[in-house]
């Protein structure tokens, strides 16, 4: 981690060395949706889309009509309960939340800004790397998961609960980064030289998943694994801006 905020810093003192130009700070806060891909043994799968949250603290330089942009979100997002029903043979789903887990993610957004003519108004469209950072549980018997049985969830999944029927599942998490290609639209208003408010919308698409869960359904004697997966994500935020120096358009 260290390592990488080095890299910023030197990345952004060779972008002053391009010229004059605007450095700015900006902080995010909104929902967030996370697909995930349930399959099981059974030719059986089905894609969800789970609300979690959002924020960031960000950096940015701009020359002219063009931005780069950097600094870290914390996401906060929901794996989950799934139950199968051997009966129609599809999942149930739980009115609980579901187990909660935390990524930290840096973004490399490179944008343009489009200004109405004689207006605060703009239209920013961007693309850029995201790079999910994950520290998770590297000690098999430390790694989190969930035991279901009807309305019934057991977090210890060291006591397994026994029963005619039931679903456990174990969620891997590894300490890795993995990256997402990112692009997004943002909508400005500038209220005054150094003080602006947006609204942007995002959409990651993840090379691989940062974690994915083992599941286990079973019923009597029988016994259906299946795995789920969190693959992409999508974005809205509201957002503020400082301008460290003039704004430029």
């Amino acid at each position: 981690m260290r390592k990488i905020f080095t890299l910023l810093s030197i990345l952004f003192i060779c972008l002053s060395g391009f010229g004059q130009g605007n450095f700015y700070f900006a902080y995010e806060l909104g929902p967030l949706f996370e697909r995930h891909h349930y399959t099981n043994e059974a030719s059986y799968s089905e894609c969800q889309y789970y609300m979690g949250g959002a924020s960031a603290l960000l950096f940015g330089f701009q020359k002219q009509s063009f931005t780069f942009e950097t600094g870290g979100y914390i996401f906060i997002s929901k794996t989950p309960y799934k139950e199968y029903d051997f009966n129609t043979g599809k999942i149930n789903k739980a009115k609980e939340n579901g187990y909660e887990v935390k990524n930290f993610v840096i973004p490399f957004r490179f944008g343009k800004e489009m200004w109405l003519k004689n207006s605060r108004f703009a239209i920013k469209p961007e693309i850029g790397i995201s790079l999910f950072v994950k520290k998770g549980h590297v000690d098999e018997r430390e790694s989190k998961g969930w035991v279901m049985k009807g309305s019934e969830y057991y977090y210890n999944t060291d006591a397994v609960y026994i029963a005619s029927e039931y679903t456990f599942a174990r969620v891997i998490e590894r300490t890795k980064i993995e990256l997402g290609l990112e692009t997004s639209v943002s909508f400005l208003y500038q209220i005054n030289e150094n003080f602006g408010v947006y609204f942007r919308g995002s959409y990651i698409a993840q090379f691989s998943p940062i974690y994915y869960e083992m599941i286990e359904h079973h019923h009597y004697d029988e016994v259906l694994n299946a795995n789920s997966t969190k693959l992409n994500v999508a974005l809205l935020q509201f957002g503020i801006n400082i301008n460290v120096n003039e704004k430029q358009e």
